[in-house]
């Protein structure tokens, strides 16, 4: 006869009369006499189920189902849990890197959402590039997300299937600055809130990246002589002094009293990046304009000192490139552009 699985309820009363249901998972390798093989308790008959159509495919397929081998794929953490305690491990991380952290987890965890460390092959890794790649996510997120399951992933399995040579990234193709003209910035300025247009003003006033201007702080700022210093980058380049407009830094001066500013107290505190996007995304479509991103800001910003006639070398300093032919290369093919200013 051929083997069989089977799920039985159980029901027990326990002394205190509190009353509980088990289902009881066994199969057998023979007939009916042959001796039953118990396969789990369950305390929902879901999860029964779920073992039930494991066991059956096992059998169906000619195998004895390894029972040990599926108790420690079930004693295993899920993925999303394992990246977000390698997350939670990472002390020396910033809390602006901890917080750019945050989406590439919700993409894991969307994905992934009960999957075990213990089941995960390059296979199940590359089909979750595929779908982000479908949905239109961008190579600099894509890179954020692998780093993020790779580093949880490290603690649990050697070797590494997330780090396995058979995963395959997109190509990262060189985008063209992409600067709005002057109409279609004013546009966006009159789309946004409140809340997001002095940052979006400080990014296309200075050429701030979005990173910088999270880190800026109230010492950072020299009100009396028009500029702000960048501080904190991977570079020595990186580290400088921007200008900043004089409406712009009256602007800045007025968010809080002078009396109230602590040195160490960042200018725009909890400001996110994927809030200034979306408030871009919004205001673009609602305007009728291509989309532009913060980033796009900051090629304005330089587009213009370049139209304007400043020294290559200059403008590098003041973008805080490490090459002056980093803004050559990106920027020259930029003609003068009347819309632009």
């Amino acid at each position: 006869m051929s083997p069989s699985v089977s799920v039985t309820k159980r029901a027990r009363t326990s002394k205190d009369g509190k009353r509980s249901v088990r289902y009881i998972v066994r199969f057998r390798l023979g007939g009916k006499y042959s001796r039953p093989i118990h396969a789990g308790s369950f305390k929902t008959l879901r999860e029964a189920e779920e073992r039930r159509r494991w066991i059956a495919g096992e059998l169906a397929g000619m195998r004895v189902p390894n029972l040990r081998a599926l108790d420690e794929v079930e004693a295993s953490p899920t993925v999303p849990a394992a990246v977000r305690q390698w997350l939670a491990g990472r002390h020396d991380l910033t809390e602006d890197t901890r917080r750019n952290y945050g989406p590439a987890i919700d993409r894991i965890a969307d994905y992934f959402v009960r999957t075990k460390v213990a089941e995960m092959t390059p296979r199940l890794v590359n089909e979750w590039i595929g779908d982000l790649i479908d949905d239109g996510v961008g190579r600099t997120v894509i890179d954020r997300c692998m780093s993020a399951l790779r580093q949880g992933l490290d603690e649990y399995l050697d070797p590494n299937p997330a780090r396995h040579r058979s995963v395959s990234l997109p190509r990262s193709e060189r985008v063209e600055a992409n600067p709005p003209p002057f109409a279609h910035w004013q546009l966006i300025l009159d789309g946004v809130t409140a809340k997001v247009r002095l940052p979006l003003r400080v990014l296309e006033g200075t050429g701030l990246r979005v990173g910088e201007l999270q880190r800026l702080t109230w010492g950072d700022v020299d009100f009396p002589g028009g500029r702000l210093f960048v501080r904190g980058g991977k570079t020595k380049a990186a580290r400088r002094w921007v200008p900043v407009p004089a409406g712009l830094i009256e602007d800045i001066e007025r968010l809080v009293p002078r009396e109230d500013r602590e040195p160490e107290g960042r200018v725009f505190p909890g400001l996110l990046a994927g809030s200034l996007r979306m408030a871009m995304r919004r205001a673009t479509r609602a305007a009728g304009i291509p989309l532009y991103s913060p980033h796009d800001l900051r090629h304005r910003y330089i587009t213009l000192l370049v139209r304007q006639g400043m020294d290559p070398a200059a403008v590098s300093a003041r973008a805080g490139h490490t090459r002056k032919s980093m803004t050559l290369d990106v920027y020259s093919h930029l003609l003068i552009d009347e819309e632009m200013r």
